[in-house]
């Protein structure tokens, strides 16, 4: 049954769809390390997913959050118990690790594409050519930032 939503949560147009009953699951070791991969595995296929959409402009890039987005998604979680609110901060952490290993200069995945070069073309790259790389990768990072920062505030004046 609709119901109205005056809690203004990110995303929700103004209604409220009663939530489904979820149960509580108990696994042994071995059910809770597979469940474990099982999600951690989805997880990282939606953000995956989630790029492509963005690579694509098949999604908005204003959907992207930044650390304001995070905090009150975290709050609605630990409202909803701890349970939910260690989930969720496991699918941010393997979104991160994620994040950490596209090749983008400055971050884990930009030094794993400097080896892959430096071994195609059998010498080091040079000192010049490393320092602009990376310069250009964190100008890109904070650009990314400030833009996620920026769609969060809007949201948050709207």
């Amino acid at each position: 049954t609709p119901a109205e939503d005056t809690s203004r949560a990110p995303g929700h147009l103004g209604i409220l769809m009663q939530q489904p009953r979820s149960t509580l699951r108990r696994y042994g070791v071995a059910g809770a390390i597979r469940t474990g991969f099982v999600n951690s595995f989805k997880s990282i296929q939606d953000r995956v997913l989630t790029i492509m959409g963005l690579a694509r402009r098949q999604l908005s890039p204003k959907q992207m959050g930044s650390i304001v987005l995070i905090a009150q998604a975290s709050y609605y979680a630990a409202k909803r118990g701890i349970g939910r609110l260690l989930y969720m901060t496991a699918v941010i952490s393997t979104a991160i690790a994620l994040l950490n290993i596209l090749p983008i200069p400055a971050l884990d995945g930009g030094h794993i594409l400097f080896l892959a070069i430096e071994k195609l073309r059998g010498k080091r790259l040079g000192d010049r050519a490393m320092s602009i790389a990376q310069a250009l990768g964190l100008a890109l990072l904070l650009l990314l930032v400030l833009y996620a920062v920026h769609n969060d505030i809007v949201r948050l004046l709207h």
